[in-house]
């Protein structure tokens, strides 16, 4: 059982929602289920009863939760005591969508002292920023007066709509196409949101009527069982492949480009520039 997944399940003890504990710890909301899930999977039980209201213990939960507060502080206090002053971990910020595309060399750096903090893309920048992660693992643009970036890959955009929808048989799409289309987009959060709303600004379509969500498996579904189209990337090992729908190239300058940043003109310590080495290794393309 790992630490940090005590420290989840206590965080949404106490803010009383996968919302609350979300904002404190900087980790997506899909991020905060996911662990949840994982622990409950691995205890063989139910810890949550959830509702419109938030979450509350269920017995189960309740014994938990009175162990897992003893654990994480006995587990602080031995690493605190046993950790070397020469060693040094690194904070890494990584939004969501590089978790699905990377996850097995992410799980691997995440041994050799780096911490992994999911966020959202505009928080990836902003902890950066203020000191909370060395790096980020993010998604351009970057403002370039405050970051140094190296861009990773450059993926294009996809529309997504059911097997039967009439722009199923279109090889590609354009904005245009789509003009009577009610579309859904990943929320504000994601820079990707910004870059579409002004591009539809820009080719005078504004109108268009727009959903947003952050939650993929939502976004598919409603593609799935509506009308609805949804622009958004392939990510591999995301859920796509569950639901009966397709995916049609967006043909529009709009990219998803993921990018290692840090802070402007900083000197990087000989730790970072190891981890800098290897996520340019295994996630450039």
């Amino acid at each position: 059982m790992e630490i940090r997944k005590l420290e989840c399940f206590l965080k949404v003890c106490e803010t009383g929602s996968i919302s609350g504990a979300s904002e404190q710890l900087y980790i997506s909301q899909q991020g905060i289920s996911r662990i949840i899930s994982s622990l409950e999977k691995e205890l063989g039980t139910v810890l949550f009863i959830r509702s419109r209201q938030g979450v509350s213990l269920t017995a189960d939960g309740l014994i938990l939760k009175k162990y897992a507060s003893s654990i994480c502080r006995s587990s602080n206090a031995l690493f605190r005591e046993l950790a070397s002053p020469h060693e040094q971990q690194i904070t890494l910020a990584v939004t969501p969508g590089i978790l699905f595309m990377y996850w097995d060399f992410l799980h691997e750096l995440e041994k050799d002292s780096v911490k992994l903090t999911e966020l959202y893309d505009y928080q990836c920048d902003n902890a950066v920023k203020t000191g909370l992660a060395q790096m980020s693992i993010g998604v351009a643009p970057v403002n370039e007066k405050l970051f140094d970036s190296m861009p990773l890959a450059r993926h294009p955009l996809y529309v997504i709509c059911r097997e039967e929808h009439p722009l199923a048989s279109k090889a590609a799409l354009t904005f245009e196409d789509l003009a009577d289309v009610h579309l859904i987009i990943h929320g504000r959060r994601y820079k990707g949101n910004r870059e579409i709303m002004k591009t539809l600004k820009q080719k005078k379509l504004d109108d268009i009527r727009i959903s947003e969500t952050d939650n993929a498996v939502n976004m598919y579904k409603r593609c799935q069982d509506t009308d609805c189209a949804a622009i958004t990337v392939l990510f591999p090992n995301s859920s796509f492949s569950r639901f009966h729908c397709i995916a049609i190239p967006l043909e529009e300058e709009l990219f998803w480009e993921p990018c290692l940043i840090y802070p402007k003109g900083k000197t990087l310590t000989e730790k970072e520039i190891d981890v800098k080495k290897e996520i340019l290794e295994n996630m450039r393309t």
